[in-house]
């Protein structure tokens, strides 16, 4: 049991495709690129909820290794300021609760018996995956987002390619400074995002290398729960283990006074 918490904080500070990350190919090819991205950035951002301040509730299945698990999650967010997660289990005990700043991270599960404070760097290295408040933020209220950047300028340099039913926006390795931020960050966003309505389909993160691969889904939809849609679907992937978790978002409320569910420590 305390791996699966342990991987639902996991999920919850941070966010992806199946089969093995070995061999695969680079997420960007050389050739035929479309480098224009600034009026794509607009056309999403338009579908994008303007918020201050949003709560999320689901009910969320879970498998690890083979295993499921069940349990409600509750997400609280007051915009690139401070993050609240509480974890429980289908019968109300709560498994896990999490506070973050774009610094810190505080995480508190007695099940598990784990309390720990520290930066984002620390918890990337705890649960194996690079992470950072600004991806997290962002992946939760389905947006565009560049690590460590509150803003979407930075994907300015980023590359359009048209796909039959999709848009790709999609890293630029040739690019001095985002191989910089690559290296810094230990990963760079990739976005598929529709073209009837330039709603984000889906996120991923990932190294140049791929050396594992971690991907954020959003299902059914995109008009429903102030653009979420009904379903968030978290797969990640390394050379150990898999995970995907399905969110069914029950609520979606914004720009309401967020209080602390819980005390600090």
């Amino acid at each position: 049991m305390n791996r699966i918490i342990l991987y639902s904080i996991t999920i919850f500070l941070m966010v992806f495709l199946l089969g093995s990350c070995k061999g695969k190919k680079s997420m960007v090819k050389k050739e035929g690129r479309v480098t224009k991205s600034d009026d794509l950035i607009m056309d999403v951002s338009k579908q994008e909820i303007d918020y201050k301040t949003i709560e999320i509730k689901s009910s969320t299945k879970a498998e690890l290794d083979g295993k499921r698990y069940s349990f409600n999650i509750t997400y609280r967010n007051k915009k690139n300021e401070t993050i609240w997660v509480s974890v429980r289990a289908i019968l109300g005990i709560e498994a896990a609760r999490i506070i973050a700043n774009r610094d810190s991270v505080w995480v508190i599960s007695k099940i598990a018996k784990i309390k720990e404070k520290g930066s984002w760097k620390d918890m990337s290295k705890m649960i194996g995956y690079p992470l950072d408040f600004m991806a997290f933020q962002n992946i939760m209220a389905r947006k565009l987002f560049y690590p460590g950047n509150a803003k979407n300028d930075n994907l300015k340099g980023f590359i359009r390619k048209d796909e039959k039913e999709r848009i790709l926006l999609v890293p630029d390795y040739s690019n001095e400074k985002q191989r910089n931020d690559s290296d810094n960050f230990g990963f760079l966003p990739k976005f598929v995002i529709g073209k009837r309505d330039y709603s984000i389909n889906n996120t991923r993160l990932a190294p140049e290398d791929n050396e594992w691969l971690f991907e954020v889904e959003y299902q059914d939809g995109a008009r429903e729960n102030l653009g979420l849609g009904r379903n968030i679907i978290i797969k990640a992937l390394d050379s150990q283990s898999k995970l995907e978790l399905d969110l069914k978002v029950q609520k979606v409320t914004i720009n309401e006074i967020i209080k602390t569910p819980f005390q600090w420590f």
